[in-house]
């Protein structure tokens, strides 16, 4: 906004941001004869967008990242009636708030509700959402059941940082132990693990899935019962030393 305190209007305006760029006006020429009269107020507008500056915690007047915890800004003036041109400054604040939420589901891929077999497949997804000011570097999901983590996908201009509104899904499967049902799941009936995220900027968040095991034990028994029959002996020298033959044996089941 530049504002003639004088008594004499003013010509030739010129006006220099390095941080804005083009600006738009001004609104303000009363009598639109492109001069700034005495007492008339120009006003010049101009939209900055600051996420990358929230990335960089701040830059100078030039745009450059300084990590000062603010946005430098300084403009310069000039007409044809200075001898030198005159500059205003302004600083705005900086506040970074990093952020990010994980979600994390499970479902059974035959589609049953509970785990009833050795070689059942639990499928895995993992959501990862950038719900601060601010992009997430070095981001990281670790899961120690899926061995088959894959991901992310969300990316969306393939920088390798979780930007702010960004979502990056996770995916992976696993394959039930005959040892997990033997132990229904730990003993506590279910198999359930947990995902944990991590990024330089924020601490590591985690968010658990279980999934029921339908353990059923059971098993049967069958009776077969035996009878002996036993013919009258033949009369033998008592000497006689051979195994008897008038012994026989037989066997139907009940």
């Amino acid at each position: 906004m530049v504002e003639n305190t004088g008594n004499q209007s003013l010509t030739n305006i010129t006006i220099n941001d390095p941080l804005l760029g083009t600006l738009t006006g001004p609104s303000g020429d009363a009598d639109n004869d492109g001069e700034l009269d005495v007492n008339e107020l120009d006003l010049h507008r101009f939209l900055h967008r600051a996420t990358v500056d929230i990335d960089n915690n701040g830059i100078d007047a030039s745009g450059l990242p300084d990590n000062d915890g603010d946005i430098d800004n300084i403009v310069t003036v000039n007409f044809s009636e200075f001898q030198a041109p005159k500059n205003a400054d302004e600083t705005v604040a900086v506040v970074q708030n990093p952020a990010y939420t994980i979600v994390k589901t499970a479902q059974i891929a035959d589609g049953g509700n509970a785990i009833d077999a050795e070689g059942d497949v639990i499928n895995y997804t993992i959501v990862v959402d950038n719900t601060g000011n601010q992009s997430l570097t070095a981001v990281t999901v670790s899961d120690p059941l899926i061995a088959n983590l894959s991901g992310p996908v969300g990316d969306n201009d393939n920088d390798g940082e979780l930007d702010v509104d960004e979502t990056w899904t996770y995916t992976g499967t696993y394959t039930v132990q005959q040892a997990d049902i033997d132990n229904n799941g730990g003993g506590d009936g279910d198999i359930d693990n947990t995902a944990t995220v991590s990024s330089n900027e924020v601490g590591q968040r985690e968010d658990s899935a279980s999934v029921p095991i339908n353990n059923r034990s059971s098993y049967s028994i069958e009776r077969v019962l035996f009878w002996v029959t036993v013919a009258q002996p033949p009369t033998q020298p008592a000497t006689s030393s051979t195994t008897p033959s008038w012994l026989e044996t037989q066997a139907t089941p009940a």
